[in-house]
């Protein structure tokens, strides 16, 4: 056992999360045990707690996952569209970016093939393990690939605006990738092939995929605080990662707007 003994989270992403963070500076190893497709199990991605943002170096990924599908798809049908969008959105932003590999492009791809495949079908008649599969295959990929554009934004929403973190993926991913297959086409021809579309009408079939959720405005994300996310996704280093001319300030607002 670690230093920092063991620490087990059973939830969804925020429990997971928490309990990595906690980790990141008591040295504990984590066993995650998740109830939704927020794929952070698979991830050394997280917030660290505060006065411990510079120990970068220190950020966990859970040493065991114990991956129920039951469990993970066990989200009423609204909110669980809500996860797997945001699951596919893993995927799909670990494509482009300069750490993407042949095996973090394999994973995005399957996973966001069986994760589309599993939605087309209703809720009683879905295969749930390929649901959870397929988070678990893009939870990977964006692990080893890393993100750009759509979490930038997605991230400081969340943080800055107040809406809640899933539902914001969802509402977003559209948008973005409308933005992204323009700038970066050889990078995502295989997303639309994998989810079943054709490669201009891929914002639409996620929309479907969705549910064709709220806008960021019905979420409660907060408009008086919109200015400030702005300001904060623009300086994302993440934000270089994205194919083409640098975003600016007003592509974001632009972006954002589209889905409010």
């Amino acid at each position: 056992p670690s230093a920092g003994g063991s620490l087990v989270a059973l939830g969804g992403g925020r429990t997971i999360d928490v309990a990595k963070g906690v980790a990141s500076v008591t040295g504990a190893r984590v066993a995650a045990i998740p109830t939704t497709l927020s794929g952070a199990e698979m991830t050394g991605i997280h917030r660290l707690p505060a006065g411990a943002e510079s120990r970068v170096g220190a950020m966990v990924r859970p040493a065991l996952v114990i991956a129920d599908p039951m469990a993970m798809t066990s989200q009423p049908e609204p909110a669980l569209r809500a996860s797997a969008r945001n699951a596919l959105a893993h995927g799909a932003d670990s494509l482009y970016t300069p750490f993407a590999n042949p095996v973090s492009e394999m994973c995005a791809l399957r996973g966001a093939e069986l994760i589309a495949t599993a939605l087309d079908h209703d809720r009683g008649e879905r295969d749930r393990a390929s649901l959870a599969l397929g988070s678990l295959l893009c939870g990977y990929a964006i692990d080893s690939a890393m993100f750009g554009l759509h979490h930038v934004v997605c991230q400081t929403l969340v943080r800055v605006c107040g809406s809640p973190h899933a539902e914001t993926n969802a509402a977003m991913l559209p948008r973005a990738l409308a933005l992204l297959v323009a700038r970066a086409p050889d990078r995502l021809a295989g997303l639309a092939a994998a989810i079943e579309t054709d490669f201009e009408d891929v914002e639409g079939r996620v929309r479907q995929l969705g549910g064709d959720p709220a806008g960021l405005g019905q979420l409660g994300a907060d408009r008086a605080k919109l200015g400030d996310a702005l300001e904060s996704m623009v300086v994302r280093p993440e934000l270089a990662f994205v194919p083409g001319p640098p975003l600016a300030k007003a592509d974001l607002a632009e972006l954002v707007e589209a889905a409010w």
